[in-house]
């Protein structure tokens, strides 16, 4: 097989540090509602439960604290950021013009073996919506 075709099946590996796989992971469970709003978050307890160090953590803390999900007290303690009714619409507006985009592009590139993988996710996610 050539090169061109491997690269055309493979992409490369994203690259990315320890503390944005924390934020990610962080951002996901604050999204999903795991973390209340106002819900101290512990540098330590965060690092022992993911199996990393604080720093990692406070680094991912820091992004979030950009990004608006998390507050950075003065006296170095952080708390899950309470989201207004307009931040979360903005949140899922945008989120819905990403995703229109992704679909769009994919209906544009997919192979019939990657509408078939996609088609076996919505058919998981249906099964799941079904027996909750």
């Amino acid at each position: 097989m050539s090169i061109e075709r491997l690269s055309q099946i493979l992409s490369p590996p994203v690259r990315r540090s320890l503390s944005d796989e924390v934020a990610e992971r962080l951002r996901r469970a604050i999204l999903n509602g795991q973390f209340a709003p106002d819900e101290p978050l512990r540098e330590s307890q965060l690092a022992e439960s993911m199996g990393v160090s604080r720093g990692p953590v406070r680094e991912a803390l820091g992004q979030l604290e950009r990004e608006g999900l998390v507050i950075n007290r003065s006296n170095g303690r952080s708390f899950v950021a309470r989201l207004s009714q307009d931040d979360l619409e903005e949140v899922y507006s945008l989120r819905r013009v990403l995703e229109q985009l992704a679909v769009e592009y994919a209906c544009r590139k997919a192979t019939a073996a990657d509408v078939a993988a996609m088609q076996a996710i919505v058919d998981e996610m249906d099964r799941a919506c079904t027996r909750a």
